[in-house]
């Protein structure tokens, strides 16, 4: 079970999981296998692999969270009522392999950049569909929510 998953509020589900795009495996691979002779290749094997491992980042129906670290969580987030923009960067090589960065701004000075990912226009359409839902969720069924996670835990 991740990160994310274990530290979701009651009534909060993940909408849109992120992933690491084949090339970020393939990168570190690539570093064994030419640079496994020396320390260097394996090192860099084993950061990159445990890099990825210990990165979560997904959209939830009521916020969107990043996190990352080996022996602490890093982790930010943000309500999905206080995001202001995004936007999505894909080189020329991104888009023909399918991967690029999300970049989400909220209030403030508060950003989110995510790793570089596989299909980051999915995962930005994710947060721009749970915003959507969001705002059309009645009121009435978040007050309800909320009263039975009060009787649940009594």
């Amino acid at each position: 079970m991740s990160y994310i998953d274990k530290h979701l509020h009651p009534g909060e589900r993940v909408v849109y999981r992120g992933d690491f795009h084949w090339l970020r495996h393939f990168r570190a691979w690539l570093a064994l296998i030419l640079l496994g002779i020396f320390l260097v290749g394996i090192v860099i094997f084993i950061y990159e692999m445990l890099r990825m491992k210990t990165t979560d980042f997904a959209v939830t129906n009521h916020r969107i969270m990043l996190k990352r670290g080996i022996l602490t969580a890093d982790v930010e987030e943000l309500a999905l009522d206080a995001i202001e923009g995004g936007t999505v960067h894909q080189s020329m090589f991104g888009r023909l392999f399918g991967y690029g960065v999300v970049c989400v701004a909220g209030r403030g000075e508060m950003e989110i950049d995510f790793p570089t990912m596989a299909r980051p226009e999915d995962f930005y359409a994710g947060i721009t569909q749970a915003r959507q839902d969001l705002r059309e969720t009645p009121a009435e069924e978040v007050v309800q929510a909320i009263e039975e996670n009060r009787s649940s835990a009594a």
